[in-house]
């Protein structure tokens, strides 16, 4: 069986967001580093949008689930998201770790108020 070599071309989108994408052809929209702000960005229209790191900006859960929530409404047939370096609770390690400093967080935050009354 042969295949056919792969050809990239790479046609930017004019700022107006009309694609000039031909028919039959696969339109890609990379980003990254939004660090949060993934809300204030305008994208191009396309069948795969990567986002390839940071997009949060402190690593907080609730900034992954607001940009869960964000990708969910973007219209492109296919998503694929790679955690950065800023995107640390995407590791179940750090995760769990989270969820350790919280607990023992909150112990100590109860044991500092019982001497203030």
């Amino acid at each position: 069986m042969k295949t056919s070599p792969l050809s990239l071309t790479l046609d930017p989108v004019p700022r107006s967001g009309l694609s000039t994408c031909q028919p039959g052809h696969l339109r890609l929209v990379c980003l990254s580093d939004t660090h949060g702000n993934h809300r204030d960005t305008e994208l191009p229209p396309g069948d795969i949008l990567i986002h390839s790191g940071d997009f949060t900006n402190t690593g907080m859960l609730s900034e992954v689930e607001d940009f869960d929530n964000w990708l969910g409404t973007l219209p492109h047939t296919h998503k694929v998201v790679v955690p950065g370096n800023q995107d640390s609770i995407m590791d179940p390690v750090v995760r769990r770790w989270s969820r350790i400093q919280t607990f023992y967080y909150t112990i100590w935050m109860k044991l500092t108020k019982v001497g203030k009354n």
